[in-house]
């Protein structure tokens, strides 16, 4: 998937990003410059782990919900860009 043809899947509901940014490992301070759909995968990543590691039901339908969309997002982003998933996701 090359960054130019990163289109919106269907599957995903969150918010698509037309403009990049520039984003930091919070474990290594590694700095890494995502593309706009990029950047909405990493956000929505970011937010599904928080939320399920928060939850104080991990048996609820919901997190699972949750869990399947954040596994779908990380193989996405895996193959959208595999050098900035190694650097921002290769812990989770």
């Amino acid at each position: 998937m090359s960054k130019s043809n990163q289109e919106k899947p269907e599957w995903f509901k969150g918010a698509w990003y037309k403009t990049g940014d520039t984003v930091t490992n919070s474990s290594t301070g590694e700095k890494v410059e995502l593309s706009g759909p990029e950047l909405s995968i990493y956000d929505f990543i970011s937010g599904a782990e928080w939320t399920i590691q928060i939850s104080p039901d991990q048996d609820d339908p919901l997190v699972d919900e949750l869990k399947k969309a954040m596994e779908k997002s990380l193989d996405w982003f895996r193959e959208a860009n595999p050098s900035a998933y190694k650097k921002l996701f290769d812990n989770i």
